[in-house]
């Protein structure tokens, strides 16, 4: 685990009013989509290890 990871989760730890998080990405249009997550699973997304949908980034016939 880095250094950076680590800090970040430490000061997760000590914020106890923070109890989720938002893992986000922009899709193709320029839409941010995303999911919240609780602050327990911080570690795997700061990891990438956090699974997000290919639809995100799909086109359909209209664009």
């Amino acid at each position: 685990m880095s250094d950076a990871i680590a800090d970040v989760l430490n000061w997760l730890e000590s914020r106890e009013d923070i109890q989720s998080l938002r893992a986000a990405v922009c899709d193709l249009n320029g839409i941010m989509r995303g999911k919240r997550i609780p602050v327990e699973q911080a570690r795997k997304a700061l990891e990438g290890k956090l699974r997000m949908p290919y639809s995100l980034i799909g086109l359909d016939i209209w664009g």
